[in-house]
């Protein structure tokens, strides 16, 4: 009788041990399902800024439309010939955003596009690069080069539409007015056959 007490002091003892010991493993596997998904979270997070096409394609993912660089056609580069000089280069192509202090004889054009959540095409990236001998283009590089079956650029005809002129309505006093105005420009004299009175008559001696 006098261990009894002892003993149900020690398995209630047991009990909450027992009970702590469950209640720490799962506080323990909560917090390790709840940075689980901090992860994850985080990672979706820094993968919607990247390139990885899979997050790309998600529809509740944002994307805005994506514009850098000079914008370079085919047509621009085909109009480029060997020995330009940089202002007609500069013309054609514009301005480069980039150029190299350390090699002033090259100009690279970067242009890369991105279409966004709403956008219209393919993503784009192109380079080109116009070296320069003696302030004249030399060559060129990249992903845009002269096409040589292109041929000359077609001359911009411009067409003018003219609208058609509707008669002018004058009233009867404009017209007596012009009448009478023609009537007295008119000149006086005007150039005719020479009279008889003012015939030459050749003189001829009898013999």
């Amino acid at each position: 009788m006098l261990f009894f007490p002892f003993r149900h002091i020690k398995s209630r003892w047991d009990r909450l041990s027992c009970g702590s010991f469950s209640g720490a493993i799962t506080g323990q596997l909560l917090m390790r399902k709840l940075l689980t998904l901090i992860a994850v979270f985080a990672s979706l997070l820094l993968g919607a800024c990247s390139r990885d096409p899979v997050v790309n394609r998600l529809p509740w993912v944002y994307r805005i439309e994506i514009q850098q660089g000079n914008v370079i056609e085919q047509d621009q580069v085909n109009q480029l010939r060997e020995g330009m000089s940089r202002d007609q280069v500069a013309f054609i192509l514009g301005t480069p955003l980039i150029r190299d202090p350390f090699h002033a004889d090259r100009w690279d054009y970067y242009f890369e596009y991105r279409p966004g959540s709403k956008g219209k095409g393919e993503p784009r990236r192109d380079h080109l690069a116009v070296f320069f001998e003696e302030d004249a283009l030399s060559r060129v590089e990249g992903t845009l080069v002269p096409d040589p079956d292109a041929g000359e650029p077609p001359s911009r005809l411009v067409t003018v539409e003219v609208p058609p002129q509707e008669p002018e309505d004058i009233g009867l006093l404009t017209r007596l007015w012009r009448w009478l105005t023609f009537r007295s420009a008119a000149p006086e004299d005007s150039p005719g056959p020479p009279s008889k009175n003012n015939e030459v008559i050749p003189h001829t001696h009898s013999h």
